[in-house]
């Protein structure tokens, strides 16, 4: 799981931009892009199969988003400003046959497909977090870092 605090910028051009990206060129197990202002997660599942795509909606260009996806046996989950908006049950075997790669932030791993915006905060988690994990950090997050 991971939770991402970010502000998006315009998009440079119209092909996705990689916001974070891990895994290896090509094969990447975590893709997080913004298409405009659209969101999308795509996520490696089992050997072989195809990778899971998942539109999370459209974000605000120049406002703070605070993002949890969370990725378990035959479960994804997305929360988005405090608000769950999406949970797919079609997810398999999701991190038993990732593979070693990089973790980029603001484009892919060939430098390519770069973001424009500022990333406040990164946290990974070894574990699923959920809604009210996802809040509690949000809100922990905010008290910290106070505007």
């Amino acid at each position: 799981a991971c939770d991402i605090l970010f502000t998006p910028g315009k998009p440079v051009s119209p092909e996705a931009a990689v916001l974070c990206s891990l895994g290896p060129l090509g094969n990447e197990n975590f893709l997080l892009l913004q298409k405009g202002k659209d969101l999308v997660v795509q996520l490696r599942g089992a050997s072989g199969s195809t990778p899971i795509v998942v539109e999370l909606g459209e974000i605000t260009l120049g406002a703070p988003h605070y993002l949890t996806v969370a990725g378990k046996e035959g479960q994804v989950s997305a929360v988005l400003d405090g608000v769950e908006i999406i949970v797919s049950n079609e997810f398999q075997n999701p991190i038993a046959s990732w593979e070693e790669g990089p973790l980029v932030l603001k484009a892919d791993a060939a430098g390519k497909r770069p973001w424009q915006g500022e990333i406040a905060a990164l946290a990974i988690f070894d574990q699923f977090v959920d809604n009210a994990l996802s809040d509690a950090n949000r809100k922990r997050y905010q008290q910290l870092h106070p505007k």
